[in-house]
């Protein structure tokens, strides 16, 4: 399969260096810099502000949907998490192009491999849950917003063609991918409300050990890429905002009707609603504040703690082991290189070259887990609790 998309992302090649050449310049530099809106950086500063709101009005259909941040993160974390499975299970290259015609905004991601594009994958997951879910608090018609949100996978997509980091190809897998996560997710939205508002917490913590399960499934690909550390990421954080939401439910009144009735997350279209908008972002900016200082002091505090910490309990797991054990396998891939081309009977006896080895249990991947699934705790519900303490 390999060799299949690999010719054809070298077929569709020429025709984005000819694209490129033909395009103005501004366009250009557009679409670089519109691939930063989605980039994973991105989507982890801006989920947080959707659990941000006021928790007094969750019963007013309103106020942004609970379901609506909820759906993001679980969307653009199960994206991710098969965008770089498939990645790495296909192992199918970028555009060949000449050098400095790519034009990357992130050398990490110009290291992954192409098939799917995970731009592509969510922001066409974004816009089918934001057309979706969005009836409460949208001011347009429901026509013109499938209209405005569809803008963004397509303008997502073209850009990464015209930044020459991925190919058509890459672009419709990617597209397709986050059109069935987001489907998936939002048959299943219901079913996820009721069992995080009915469930205990040790429930729900069992549940969350199922979505690590994804990462054990993950395969290793023919050379270095960072989709692992990607999904981690991710997974991480999917499972604390599912802790986190249900420890946001328990915070309400047992005579909340969203705890009686879980599905009346999804709420139906309301009124006028721009004073609510005016006044929540009013309200808003503090929260921000507040809430950034306290997501970056966890985390720098935290890792501080952790990073020493495990590399005492785990030394055969630390950094430094990881890299002789990496420079190990690199001089071993070396060697059989060196032997291969002695004459053409012996390269077609000789074993294919070992494929690059992920290590999955380093004490870096085990203070990420900690860290993201920190965060996603404290920004669900740590931090509206604190809101609400200190008044605003």
């Amino acid at each position: 399969m390999r060799q299949l998309v690999a010719a054809e992302v070298e077929r569709q090649s020429a025709s984005i260096a000819v694209l490129q050449q033909r395009t103005p310049v501004f366009v250009r530099t557009l679409a670089e810099h519109l691939g930063l809106l989605g980039t994973h950086e991105f989507f982890l500063g801006v989920l947080p502000l959707l659990f941000f709101g006021d928790d007094s009005h969750a019963d007013d259909s309103r106020c942004f949907d609970d379901s609506l941040g909820l759906s993001l993160v679980a969307v653009l974390s199960l994206g991710v998490v098969l965008a770089a499975a498939l990645k790495d299970a296909v192992c199918a290259p970028r555009p060949l192009l000449a050098a400095g015609v790519r034009r990357r905004t992130d050398t990490a991601t110009a290291a992954e491999f192409g098939l799917p594009s995970t731009h592509s994958a969510n922001a066409m997951s974004v816009a089918v849950v934001v057309v979706c879910l969005s009836s409460a608090w949208s001011p347009w018609s429901p026509y013109s917003s499938l209209v405005l949100v569809a803008i963004y996978p397509l303008a997502m997509g073209v850009s990464r063609v015209l930044s020459g980091m991925h190919s058509w190809l890459d672009v419709v897998a990617g597209w397709t991918l986050g059109a069935l996560v987001a489907a998936a997710w939002l048959a299943l939205l219901p079913l996820a409300l009721r069992f995080l508002a009915t469930s205990t917490l040790a429930a729900v913590m069992q549940a969350t050990l199922v979505v690590p399960l994804f990462l054990a499934l993950h395969p290793d690909p023919i050379g270095p890429c960072p989709c692992f550390e990607d999904a981690v990421a991710f997974v991480s954080v999917l499972a604390g905002v599912l802790v986190g939401f249900h420890l946001r439910l328990g915070a309400r009144q047992s005579t909340d009707s969203h705890l009686e009735n879980p599905a009346s997350f999804i709420h139906s279209s309301s009124d006028s609603i721009y004073p609510y908008y005016y006044s929540l972002m009013s309200s808003m900016i503090p929260r921000i504040l507040v809430g950034a200082v306290l997501i970056f002091v966890f985390r720098k505090v935290t890792k501080a703690i952790l990073t020493p910490l495990f590399n005492l309990l785990f030394p055969s797991c630390s950094d430094a082991a990881i890299i002789a054990k990496k420079k190990k396998a690199e001089a071993e891939r070396l060697n059989h290189e060196s032997k291969k081309g002695k004459s053409a009977a012996k390269q077609q006896q000789q074993p294919p070259p070992p494929k690059y080895k992920i290590y999955r249990l380093t004490n870096k991947i085990f203070v990420n887990v900690v860290v993201y699934f920190g965060i996603a705790v404290l920004a669900v519900h740590t931090c509206p609790q604190v809101f609400k303490v200190i008044g605003i």
